[in-house]
């Protein structure tokens, strides 16, 4: 396992074990954390996606090292789930994770 993945594994064990009502989901075949139904973060190519939401503004968040979630050819970039990689961004995976499962769950 490489560095990213481990670290993404540590987040989401104390995440899951903060709070109750998160559970461990699937994104495209990705392992992520979920509310009910619903996936708000996964893990992906050495980085954690969150939806965060369309009015969610990284930096102001002193995130510099981002991108919007775009997994389709054909389509535009979905500008509620927000790309967060490990180099650069894992300081803010925590923090990020308590953001989008707040968001979702509104």
């Amino acid at each position: 396992m490489t560095e990213p993945e481990l670290y993404f594994l540590e987040v989401k064990k104390t995440f899951l074990s903060q709070n109750k009502n998160a559970s461990e989901a699937k994104m495209m075949s990705a392992p992520g954390i979920g509310f009910g139904k619903k996936v708000f973060a996964f893990y992906f190519r050495e980085a954690m996606i969150f939806k965060l939401g369309k009015d969610f503004v990284p930096e102001d968040e002193g995130i510099s090292n981002w991108d919007y979630l775009n997994p389709f050819k054909n389509k535009p970039p979905m500008k509620a789930w927000f790309v967060i990689p490990f180099e650069g961004g894992k300081q803010y995976w925590e923090r990020l994770c308590e953001k989008a499962f707040e968001n979702i769950q509104k």
